[in-house]
């Protein structure tokens, strides 16, 4: 059996490949690698996928997978009881509908494949998938309404959290979820906001992998959740350092395809370098004037070719121009609505519709390598 965590920047996805072809999606990563999601699989001799795991609404989880839908055949959708207004989560269902099926409800005691079932399609005995989380209704707490994922092969076990918070891991240790595992997917990138110290003592893992985005504007993962595996002992593994992560079992022994990292020596580091200036930021953001501004603080200039401005609530995105350079200095609007101009440099239609949401919305800026470069709230 194989478990590949996908690098999909500052997102997740997670590819399972079990005996005789059943295959396991968690996860799409955000929208712009969905395409990148689809590559992968089929590098992987993916022919069809047998169970395809939202875990959550949020974009940078469930944004590939209508283009997973649309390039594969999936037999079984599962998602938590929650629903999101935004377009990824909208064109998420449409492409499920699209595949002639429905989503079926993750949540803590559903079973997805069962031993006897396991034994037939050829894993080792006491071999199991089925759900630990969500527990309970969070209302509209996305995170606390993560899918969490327990997979048994043999005697080698895995647990896959999306961004379950802490809430969520408290509620599942409350309800006597069984979490002892092995390898640990690390809830939400590493934020604070999850893997609680009492969540690591029942997990109990021997190894984590942290699913992040290189340079992120999050502060992910946090040094205390780095101190927290430390503490117990768990080799660590990094999509943000390392790319692609593959673990390999046969039922007992689980090999990776590279080594884990210095826990200790990556949080001297941390604290030992200093804080870079931001080169480029979002500096204004104006919902009602439909107006994104994008200034240089460098004094160089930085070719933005590949970068995308994001409004996260409607999720769309702005390509900038191929060949278009910010200049030292300098500032650029990415304008959209009625009153829209194109006047490069400094000004760029992005359409003659309306993009922003009024009552709340943020914008996003991601460099060509999918890296968020600045975030800001309105």
């Amino acid at each position: 059996m194989e478990v590949h965590f996908i690098d999909v920047g500052q997102g997740d996805s997670v590819y399972i490949k079990l005996p005789n072809n059943v295959d396991i999606l968690i996860d799409g990563g955000n929208n712009w690698y969905g395409d990148d999601v689809v590559t992968y699989l089929k590098s992987q001799d993916v022919d069809d996928i047998e169970y395809l795991i939202a875990t959550h609404p949020d974009a940078d989880h469930i944004g590939g997978l209508d283009d997973v839908l649309k390039a594969f055949e999936v037999e079984n959708v599962y998602a938590p009881d929650v629903s999101h207004t935004t377009k990824t989560y909208n064109d998420f269902v449409l492409e499920v509908r699209n595949e002639g099926t429905y989503i079926k409800t993750a949540k803590a005691g559903i079973t997805l494949i069962n031993p006897a079932l396991a034994a037939v399609i050829g894993c080792p005995s006491f071999s199991n998938v089925y759900f630990v989380g969500p527990v309970k209704n969070y209302g509209t707490d996305l995170n606390s309404w993560s899918a969490v994922m327990k997979l048994d092969f043999g005697n080698s076990s895995y647990l896959f959290t999306g961004d379950a918070d802490r809430i969520s891991e408290k509620d599942m240790i409350d309800n006597s979820m069984f979490l002892k595992a092995d390898v640990l997917k690390v809830g939400h990138h590493g934020s604070d906001s999850s893997t609680s110290q009492e969540f690591l003592k029942e997990v109990n893992p021997k190894y984590a992998v942290i699913s992040v985005g290189k340079n992120n504007n999050y502060g992910h993962p946090a040094q205390e959740v780095l101190e927290r595996l430390e503490m117990c002992k768990v080799d660590l593994f990094r999509t943000d350092l390392q790319g692609h992560i593959i673990a390999i079992s046969d039922g007992n022994k689980i090999n990776f395809n590279v080594e884990p990292i210095n826990i200790v020596n990556l949080m001297e580091d941390a604290q030992e370098s200093t804080p870079q200036k931001t080169s480029i930021l979002i500096t204004h953001l104006d919902v009602s004037d439909e107006k994104v501004t994008i200034c240089n603080n460098t004094d160089i200039d930085v070719d933005l070719t590949g970068w995308v401005l994001v409004s996260e609530v409607g999720n769309q995105k702005f390509n900038l121009p191929d060949g278009y350079i910010l200049k030292a200095g300098k500032c650029v609007n990415i304008l959209s609505g009625r009153n829209a101009i194109d006047e490069p440099p400094t000004n760029l239609k992005w359409t003659g519709a309306y993009i922003w949401n009024n009552d709340s919305d943020i914008a996003a800026l991601y460099d060509a390598e999918g890296v968020l470069i600045s975030r800001v709230e309105f």
